[in-house]
């Protein structure tokens, strides 16, 4: 395996990592969760649209320059497509028990 998909593949699991943590953080912080039971299943939909805005961003190649104020924007604008679908999701669709929406 390459240099370049070793980084490409810690940086979709670092971003993977970090929407799980948000989300569960998040949940504990609004009292809808505890810390002992993570959510993960739920999760499913955001994570997908998170990988699908970086990916068409081109932010897991290795010829992105990712200190660019060009490719900062990109992801920006990415993050908040993927964080308004996500919304879009939730509202859409029915939630299961236990998660109210209040």
């Amino acid at each position: 395996m390459t240099t370049t998909r070793k980084t490409a593949i810690a940086l979709l699991v670092l971003d993977l990592l970090a929407a799980v943590t948000v989300f569960n953080a998040v949940g504990v912080l609004r009292g809808i969760s505890t810390v002992s039971s993570l959510v993960l299943l739920p999760l499913v939909a955001p994570v997908v649209a998170l990988i699908v805005a970086i990916y068409l961003i081109e932010g897991y190649k290795a010829r992105t320059d990712m200190l660019s104020l060009d490719y900062t924007s990109q992801h920006a604008i990415a993050i908040m497509g993927a964080m308004l679908t996500t919304l879009l999701l939730t509202f859409a669709f029915k939630i299961p028990g236990g998660y109210t929406l209040q």
